[in-house]
């Protein structure tokens, strides 16, 4: 029983590890996932600016439009007030072209403003296309990355089950058939070592006679409380430091 007990603490560190490294394959996508989408929001920031620099555009183009037509229209109005002999007709088509150049004088000014936002865009707009594409960049040796680490796991989940199923024939059946069926409740860890007088998985006391059972590891001994395969501390140690080796 000795052996079946050394190869059943083996076969709880290999299942550890292939644990390990399977969740770290399946995080593989997500990252990836995320990385991508990260882009795509820095993208998206990028055209948004680009869309308010042609919206400014374009409103500075309408007003100094409105402004062309304004003068046009004052032109036109001092024209006809030139040929007019009434007085109170004069006063009313003055009056009339003041509040024209002043509507035109506030659609310059706001025409100069809009210029200058979508001017000032043009930098910003550079700043995110070139955060853009440096992070596009970066996103593509990631996906390299991704790609060779997810090859390289499952290698070593391949060796570390390999491992694993050369481990089986030397178990005890019914050791190993307790360690299956143990496992899911003991989140893979269904094999503690006898630490002093206590069980290593949930501390509690182990009876005089289960230790003595433990260190001779001529039977299977189980805690009491949490019903784990109890093993010898000295074998633990051993045992795990050579299969993690």
């Amino acid at each position: 029983m000795k052996d079946s007990l050394a190869h059943i603490i083996a076969v709880q560190v290999l299942d550890e590890r292939i644990a390990v490294l399977t969740r770290r394959l399946a995080s593989l996508p997500m990252e990836l996932s995320e990385r991508e989408a990260r882009n795509s929001t820095l993208e998206l920031e990028a055209d948004g600016l680009e869309a308010q620099r042609m919206q400014s555009q374009s409103r500075a183009n309408s007003l100094e439009t409105d402004v062309l037509d304004l003068q046009a229209r004052i032109e036109k109005l001092e024209t006809q007030s030139r040929t007019l002999r009434d007085a109170g007709a004069v006063s009313v088509a003055q009056h009339e072209v003041e509040e024209w150049r002043n509507r035109m004088g506030q659609a310059e000014e706001n025409a100069l403003k809009e210029l200058d936002i979508a001017e000032d865009m043009v930098g910003k707009i550079k700043e995110a296309r070139d955060l853009t594409t440096s992070d596009a960049e970066e996103l593509e040796q990631f996906r390299t990355t991704v790609a060779r680490d997810q090859l390289d796991l499952d290698e070593d989940i391949k060796g570390l089950r390999e491992r694993r199923e050369q481990r089986l024939p030397s178990i005890n059946r019914s050791l190993y058939e307790m360690y299956e069926r143990l496992a899911p409740s003991r989140k893979g860890k269904p094999v503690a070592p006898l630490r002093g007088q206590s069980c290593g998985g949930c501390g509690m006391v182990i009876p005089p006679n289960d230790q003595v059972k433990v260190k001779a590891a001529s039977t299977v001994a189980t805690c009491r409380g949490c019903q784990r395969i109890l093993v010898e501390q000295e074998m633990w140690k051993a045992v795990r430091e050579a299969t993690e080796t």
